[in-house]
């Protein structure tokens, strides 16, 4: 690695491994602008559909000879990829950059004259609101998982938050938020394929040429998973009596009118990362291996409520994970749903305890291949080792943790006793201290039917609104902050 105030390079060069003439660059600039607000993450998203817009042209001869680019904005900072041949590589990723900081200058002084420039903002605004305001027209398991998002993590801003700022865009600012997420930022980049250091290292001083690496760590921003309730949490800031609070935490909403289908995303936290550490992690991988086949088969093969039906590694911004259960279905209403994940839940903890140790030590086996499974093409050795970069790109300097999957393998195949370990895991996690939260998604006939709302009233565990959703977060403690790559 090379590493610089503000600059961290990682550089391996892959032409005996892959024996291609190609090279792939990532660098994310990791900047506290974009996601600082409602109206910054807007604009940022504005300007990445006009830099887009106006490279596709000006690439064009790159993509016929096989080389690729895309620039996308995350709320961490701006994202940067550059694949292709070798020898090409390095000519568009200095066309890529120059642009986007010619392009933020040319807006930010933009008079306001009807220009192509104006005319081309104005298009991508009326784009970015069509897409916006289409979201809620994803099917109803996609808004359940991103409605959980709002209680499983401190600052989320929200569609509707989106759409209000959309309307005051100017040109001016747009330009003036790109220039602010091009200076004061921290560069984590990766190069790997059939380049030498030297050509690595002229790489991501060509993204240094337009952005000014000077961010201080104290100023690097910082995403933070919740500490779900526990019931009786719940009861009480909610002010609730014991026997009102039937149930975990539920946030609620509606889907499109035309939609015909309900889904619920049921979420079991265990903790988080930090916490957990890679043993933890390891138990955790493997339970939700197990659950994927069971909840399939119980849920969807054999009660058939939907063809959408998942149990997966549940993972929020800031580190927070646990078990998650997705099941979409246009036969049952989100309550029922709600219940027969519970049922489920009940019915796989009995499943563990009649598994054979033989049998769970071969499933184990099966995750262990998966976690070490060598990479075939360079652009699987890519996404691994960028994977582990990204669990970083908010730690200032801290280094990733490349024998990661290999330490999370062991701690699955090195645990004697592994299915008194997973019980054990299960009930500490899962039972003596539950925490969970579940999101349902009406569907749209259903949600706007005359009184709709009235057996709320008995389920007072329910928020409905983004209003009630903050409110009730001032009662939530936060996870640890990651400081590093679990250990």
């Amino acid at each position: 690695p090379l590493r610089r105030p503000g600059v961290d390079l990682y550089y391996k060069n892959t032409a005996l491994d892959f024996a291609v003439p190609k090279t792939v660059f990532y660098a994310h600039l990791t900047s506290p602008s974009c996601y600082a607000t409602p109206r910054s993450m807007t604009l940022a998203r504005a300007f990445e559909r006009v830099l887009r817009e106006d490279l596709n042209e000006r690439s064009y001869d790159a993509s016929v000879a096989g080389c690729n680019f895309s620039v996308n904005v995350h709320p961490s900072g701006i994202r940067i990829v550059i694949s292709g041949w070798s020898e090409a590589a390095g000519p568009l990723l200095s066309k890529v950059v120059g642009r986007a900081k010619e392009l933020a200058d040319e807006m930010s002084s933009h008079g306001g004259d009807d220009t192509p420039m104006l005319r081309s903002f104005a298009t991508q605004v009326e784009g970015l609101r069509i897409e916006t305001e289409n979201f809620k027209l994803d099917p109803p398991y996609e808004l359940a998982n991103y409605n959980s998002r709002l209680l499983l993590e401190e600052n989320v801003w929200t569609v509707e938050q989106y759409l209000k700022e959309i309307p005051g865009l100017t040109i001016r600012d747009c330009g003036e938020l790109a220039k602010s997420c091009l200076s004061g930022v921290a560069i984590n980049a990766l190069c790997m394929g059939s380049v030498d250091a030297k050509g690595a290292e002229a790489m991501v001083e060509t993204v240094e040429s337009v952005a000014t690496a000077t961010l201080e760590p104290e100023d690097f921003p910082r995403f933070r998973s919740l500490r779900l309730p526990s019931e009786a949490e719940a009861a009480e800031a909610l002010n609730l009596s014991a026997g009102e609070a039937a149930g975990p935490l539920v946030y609620q909403a509606v889907a499109s009118d035309e939609e015909s289908n309900h889904a619920v995303e049921f979420n079991l936290q265990a903790g988080c990362e930090e916490e957990l550490g890679l043993e933890g992690i390891a138990i955790l991988e493997l339970i939700c291996h197990l659950a994927y086949t069971s909840a399939y088969n119980q849920l969807r093969t054999r009660e058939q409520l939907g063809y959408i039906v998942s149990a997966f590694f549940r993972k929020s911004q800031g580190g927070g994970i646990g078990l998650g259960v997705t099941v979409q279905s246009n036969a049952k209403t989100p309550p029922e749903l709600h219940d027969r994940i519970e049922e489920w839940l009940t019915l796989f903890r009995k499943e563990l305890e009649e598994m054979d140790d033989e049998e769970v030590a071969e499933e184990g086996a099966a995750v262990v291949a998966q976690l070490t499974e060598k990479d075939m093409k360079l652009s699987h050795a890519v996404g691994r080792a960028w994977a582990e970069i990204s669990l970083t790109e908010l730690q200032p300097h801290a280094p990733p943790h490349w024998d990661r999957l290999e330490a999370i393998a062991d701690g699955i195949r090195d645990v004697p006793n592994l299915k008194k370990k997973l019980l054990e895991k299960w009930d500490e996690w899962f039972v003596k201290d539950r925490r969970a939260m579940s999101g349902w998604v009406w569907s749209g006939q259903e949600g706007r039917k005359e009184g709709f709302d009235e057996w709320k009233l008995k389920k007072k565990n329910v928020l409905s609104s983004r209003e009630e959703v903050e409110a009730f977060k001032q009662s939530m403690a936060l996870r640890p902050f990651p400081h590093g790559p679990p250990s």
